[in-house]
């Protein structure tokens, strides 16, 4: 397990300084790499979201919350504002809660793990602790050169670029998961394939093919100076082959290549030593909380 943790950054800016003759002087600004990744994350899960008719965003001051119209935990997700121990609206939680259990549909919250008047108010409305502690993680593309393309015999990746595309990497992405969620991710993704991908060009994704047939897949979403990392998968028979080592060097060199600043993600523990070699630091452990 990573331990050192880099919450903060500061970094050198120039700035027109119109009280002194307009003249450019520096200044350092305090970058919260935290409120990077959650933002990002609210981004990635609302989004597309919000140009589906089946779909529905819901915002205050304190979370997003999107309910997909389907029976679907990985789709139906709560990201919760930079400033988490501030979170007092027990309130709005529970309002939240209920919307998807009057449905019957399943829901994760996200947080970090050091927020505990977060945590409490989150067990007081019922939800659960998931088994699985994830790591929050960030890259400094700043930092990182580009990497060399990994020579793995003919496999190659491509960006998405048509409906049937779409099908398929929603196809790859669902084999993940166990009945029901993989059905529900697969109904999610016909339905996405009826929308080209290029009424949302803000969130790319990827294809990783082996003699004509997708084997992996991977995402990028673009938000600001930041991008995050997703949905990052390989067939069962085609790891241990350096696949996804593959996609994940060439989803940063591509976030290099749109000058991003900085590429975030949540890392599985079997991940992160993966992530870890590609140029990411750990920002703390995020907790995921159900009402399953």
């Amino acid at each position: 397990m990573i331990v050192n943790h880099i919450p903060f950054k500061k970094q050198k800016m120039h700035r027109l300084d119109l009280q002194n003759e307009g003249k450019i002087t520096m200044i350092e600004e305090k970058i919260d790499l935290r409120a990077v990744l959650i933002d990002n994350l609210a981004a990635k899960v609302s989004y597309v979201a919000k140009s589906l008719p089946f779909m529905e965003v819901n915002e205050t001051n304190n979370m997003i919350y999107v309910d997909s119209g389907l029976p679907s935990y990985n789709l139906n997700i709560v990201t919760l504002s930079k400033q988490q121990d501030n979170l007092t609206s027990k309130e709005a939680l529970h309002a939240m809660v209920k919307h998807y259990n009057q449905k019957n549909f399943p829901m994760n919250v996200w947080c970090w793990k050091d927020c505990p008047e977060t945590i409490k108010h989150l067990q007081s409305i019922g939800l659960k602790e998931y088994k699985t502690t994830y790591l929050g993680m960030i890259a400094d593309l700043d930092h990182i050169p580009l990497f060399s393309k990994r020579r793995i015999n003919d496999f190659y990746i491509k960006e998405v670029s048509t409906l049937a595309e779409v099908a398929e990497f929603g196809a790859i992405l669902s084999n993940l998961y166990e009945e029901p969620e993989a059905s529900h991710m697969q109904t999610y993704f016909k339905k996405l394939a009826t929308l080209s991908p290029s009424a949302y060009p803000n969130l790319k994704n990827y294809i990783g093919i082996f003699r004509d047939e997708i084997v992996s897949v991977g995402s990028l979403m673009f938000t600001g100076n930041s991008v995050g990392m997703y949905d990052i998968a390989t067939k069962d028979r085609m790891r241990g082959k350096g696949i996804g080592t593959a996609m994940v060097q060439f989803l940063l060199n591509e976030a290099i290549k749109h000058q991003a600043t900085y590429c975030s993600l949540q890392a599985s523990p079997e991940a992160q030593r993966i992530y870890q070699k590609a140029g990411f630091q750990s920002l703390g452990e995020l907790k995921v909380y159900e009402n399953a």
